[in-house]
């Protein structure tokens, strides 16, 4: 009986150190989320990007034919400025000393992507701007713009890496 006890004990000991435990790291993400936020929209009114902004279109499924094949993709963000489309894509996992130039480049074929999926939205659009805002204090944006003349190496490269996953699965008895 003192051996139930002690292990009733032991379970009420550990459900509470894990209430407190969680309330206290729940408490502390949204610290973290609130602060984040907060220097994002700073970051985001101090470089003019919001003022700019006629209409937005926040994670709308889109997708596009890509040879025999279709191209899905969910942009965080696609805006229309008197310029015409752009697309923004948030980072929020940067936990390294990368610049935002750097995580550019290795988001690269997911920025094509979306650039290949807006080529749509605005067919007669002469060229598309993403950017990529790493939400992270401090607050980092990079950016590159793609015109018709890129669209074509895009839609071919992603072609390949559909044919590559094609083939991959298919080798694999999928």
């Amino acid at each position: 009986q003192r051996e139930q006890k002690d292990d009733a004990a032991i379970e009420e000991a550990i459900s509470r150190a894990l209430e407190e435990h969680r309330s206290t790291g729940l408490s502390r993400l949204q610290e973290r989320v609130e602060s984040d936020v907060r220097a994002t929209l700073d970051f985001l009114r101090a470089e003019n990007m919001l003022d700019r902004i006629v209409e937005a279109h926040i994670e709308r499924p889109m997708i596009v034919p890509v040879g025999n094949d279709f191209l899905l993709g969910i942009p965080d963000v696609l805006v229309r400025t008197a310029d015409g489309w752009e697309i923004g894509d948030w980072k929020t996992n940067r936990h390294d000393i990368r610049s935002a130039d750097e995580w550019l480049a290795y988001y690269r074929t997911q920025l094509e992507a979306y650039v290949l999926l807006s080529s749509l939205v605005a067919p007669e659009q002469p060229s598309f701007t993403v950017r990529l805002i790493l939400t992270r204090p401090p607050v980092q944006a990079a950016q590159c713009t793609f015109d018709r003349a890129d669209l074509r190496r895009i839609e071919l490269r992603i072609a390949n890496l559909i044919g590559a996953i094609k083939r991959t699965a298919v080798g694999n008895g999928v």
